[in-house]
Order: C-alpha cells, then sequence, then structure tokens
C-alpha cells in the first residue's frame, strides 16, 4: 500500500464509505498512448467490499471514474477482469462496457 500514499498525477484512488467504513475502492490511471491522439483510462483496481455488492457502491465508483476520466480529456476508460469472475463481468456489461477479450500478458 505505501506506493498508492505516494503522489502520482496520473493515479486516483477513490474512496466509498459508509459511515466509518471503506466499502469500496477504484483505483484508475491516465495514460497517453502513442498511436492515439487522447489519453486512456485504466482501473486497476475496484473493489467492493461483499456485504455492500448490490447496493451500488460499484456504479458509484465507476461513474466518478468516468467523469474524472473524461475530465482528463480521456477518450475511454478500459478494466480488464479474471475469466472466473462472471458476476464481474455482468456487472461491467450492465455499466456499459463492452467486452474486448485478446489480452497478453508477459509475467516476471
Amino acid at each position: 500500500m505505501a506506493g498508492l500514499t505516494q503522489p502520482d498525477p496520473a493515479r486516483e484512488v477513490l474512496v466509498a464509505s459508509l459511515g466509518a467504513d471503506v466499502v469500496g475502492v477504484l483505483v484508475w490511471h491516465r495514460m497517453m498512448p502513442l498511436h492515439v491522439p487522447a489519453a486512456w483510462g485504466l482501473i486497476s483496481a475496484l473493489v467492493v467490499d461483499e456485504e455492500a455488492r448490490g447496493s451500488g457502491v460499484g456504479a458509484q465508483l465507476l461513474a466518478a471514474a468516468e467523469a474524472r476520466a473524461r475530465a482528463a480529456g480521456c477518450s475511454q476508460l478500459e478494466l480488464s477482469s479474471s475469466l472466473k469472475r462472471e458476476g464481474a463481468h455482468r456487472f461491467y456489461l450492465a455499466q456499459g462496457y463492452l467486452e474486448r477479450p485478446k489480452r497478453f500478458v508477459k509475467v516476471f
């Protein structure tokens, strides 16, 4: 977590709370790819407490990230999700995200 506490103008951490309890966190990054004229937003984490799921916390965090990405000049906001997280996939589709299945990763 120490990395998240360091200032980074290309990263923002959004937190949803209910009273004193944190019930959701979203981390998004602004990226400037060389092959397109506009910036992109990348969500690297979206976590909602299991008891708060279905209450709108995730949708509110996504909406806040989308608004901030638009304001930052991003032309799109993307995220990845494990193949086994079918409930999350339904949620993202319901929020207007499109599936783009091809991705390549090299793990070190």
